[in-house]
């Protein structure tokens, strides 16, 4: 068994009240023009683990080239987004109204981007989390042409660790 894994069990028996987060190191495979690089940055929270893995090759994979999963420490099983929280319909009900109002504020901002658009309700299928020390970060796509991704590509809500814990 790893090291990583070690300290994720640990972490969990002692009851993990805290996000902690780990930065991989960069690695390189296949050779000239064929190559590219890796990297999978990990967060733990309580019996959560986040598995972000990212991928770059010569073109910079600017904004699809990362592959985000969800796990259960104590299981070790891969889960869908879903399957992390209970009260699952009272939660995604709070994550799009905190994305609708961030799509409301980035369209005013971004008139030009957002022309013809409305926001359309989020589903765990369509939501990335990633967590921090402020807490579960709840992100999706606003469906802005291609020019605008950069400046308004996604809404979030960030919802704090102690609000979010009434849903773990």
């Amino acid at each position: 068994m790893s090291t990583l894994m070690l300290i994720f069990i640990y972490s969990n028996i002692l009851g993990q009240t805290e996000v902690k987060c780990e930065e991989g190191v960069m690695k390189e495979h296949g050779e000239d023009m064929d190559a590219y690089y890796t990297q999978t940055n990990t967060c733990t929270y309580g019996n959560i683990l986040i598995k972000d893995e990212t991928m770059e090759d010569a073109d910079g994979c600017k904004f699809t080239c990362h592959t985000v999963s969800y796990n259960l420490i104590e299981t070790g099983l891969e889960v869908k987004l879903e399957d992390l929280f209970n009260n699952k319909s009272e939660l995604l009900s709070k994550i799009n109204s905190g994305l609708a109002n961030d799509f409301q504020n980035l369209a005013s901002n971004n008139i030009d981007c957002f022309e013809g658009l409305t926001y359309s309700s989020a589903t765990f299928v369509s939501i990335e989390l990633s967590i921090s020390e402020n807490g579960f970060i709840f992100t999706t796509q606003t469906r802005v042409p291609g020019y605008c991704e950069g400046i308004a590509g996604q809404v979030s809500i960030t919802i704090s660790l102690k609000e979010i814990d009434k849903y773990l």
